[in-house]
């Protein structure tokens, strides 16, 4: 890497001046915001050192920062292949790359959900049905290389101006990461029926929901006011109109809202994110597992608080993009022993097999 001495006293200020859990990117913003005079090529390395810093600091021995960061630089050089990288680095160790092992489910006890976060995951986009041919094509005609999933499912290697093309900005395609694809396998809405996305955040799961099943009628809520103002935006630019959009904080008992009994809910709960660690590596470096216990019971009261709602026979989804056993088989082991569901099927969707994130997904009916 040239200028390594100036890299590393820039990424040594970066993390100096870093408070977590700003998610790392805006904190790169800002910097570069701050540092007018780095030019592009700068830009590029400080967040790949950055980056590749966060990714390798908890398999090595040798925690010090010159190590972390010298191994860093390594790393970036040997990025064709890590298995030769880690083969010629003493003291990294694979298994400690994901640093909070003894939390995590079953499933994930294998060397390739280690190796997983050393890799920047694939941006993944879904095709509207119908509109293969135009997508395709733009994309043809801009040499943009992809990988196809299936036929409305493709990935990218590179973070690329996707948002720029024609075909986005028409609503022909959304980015969405494959695993939060594939959760809409398991809601089974039917025509007529009205279902709740509770905590619909960025909206993704709600836009699956509608294109599959355009004949439901779906209420959308979430406690954050600017999260609501862009799910207006990707509905509207969808051309979603049977959707009602409200704010709501289920945390808490919902009280002096009208709302009817639902055929649906789905709660795509907050959490840790941990699934999605290997995009965001800087939680590899900086989270507390201590906060896991306020994740947990925010998830409980959630659920417990969306129940009501629901019609008897009909199913709740809970979705998080965790790998925390304490986010999941707990917190749907607590709900369930306290109220009337079934849980009719739960599974981890291993996404770090396939180059995306990892999440947990668990239909319940409710009994009574």
């Amino acid at each position: 890497m040239q200028h390594y001495h100036t890299r590393v006293a820039q990424l040594s200020e970066l993390l100096a001046s870093y408070t977590y859990p700003v998610p790392f990117s805006e904190h790169l913003k800002q910097y570069f915001r701050a540092h007018k005079n780095a030019g592009s090529k700068d830009r590029r390395e400080i967040r790949a050192l950055s980056y590749a810093f966060f990714r390798i600091a908890n398999a090595l021995d040798n925690k010090d920062f010159d190590n972390i960061a010298a191994t860093a630089a390594k790393f970036i050089e040997n990025q064709t292949d890590i298995q030769s990288f880690i083969n010629k680095t003493d003291g990294f160790h694979i298994e400690n790359i994901f640093p909070f092992n003894q939390y995590i489910s079953q499933v994930f006890n294998d060397p390739d959900f280690q190796m997983s976060f050393l890799n920047q995951p694939a941006v993944w986009i879904k095709i509207k049905p119908g509109k293969e041919a135009q997508v395709l094509a733009e994309l043809k005609s801009e040499n943009i290389e992809f990988n196809k999933y299936s036929e409305l499912v493709l990935s990218f290697e590179n973070e690329l101006k996707l948002t720029d093309l024609k075909s986005f900005k028409s609503g022909f395609f959304r980015i969405q990461d494959l695993s939060s694809q594939l959760v809409s396998e398991y809601y089974r809405a039917t025509e007529g029926e009205t279902w709740w996305d509770c905590c619909a955040g960025a909206g993704g799961k709600s836009l699956a929901l509608l294109e599959d099943n355009p004949g439901i009628k779906l209420y959308a809520s979430d406690i954050r006011e600017s999260i609501l103002n862009n799910l207006h935006e990707r509905h509207s630019q969808a051309g979603n109109i049977n959707i009602n959009i409200f704010a709501a904080d289920l945390s808490q008992p919902i009280i002096n809202q009208k709302l009817p009994e639902f055929d649906g809910i789905i709660v795509d709960a907050p959490c840790s994110g941990s699934g999605t660690w290997a995009r965001n590596p800087e939680n590899l470096y900086c989270f507390d597992i201590e906060t896991i216990s306020s994740y947990q019971s925010k998830q409980v009261a959630i659920l417990t608080n969306a129940l009501p709602f629901l019609k008897t026979g009909k199913p709740l989804i809970y979705i998080t993009c965790s790998v925390f056993k304490a986010e999941n088989e707990e917190v749907i082991d607590s709900f369930s022993k306290e109220n009337d569901v079934k849980i009719e099927e739960q599974k981890y969707l291993e996404g770090y097999k396939n180059g995306a994130e990892n999440m947990f997904i668990c239909r319940m009916i409710k009994t009574e």
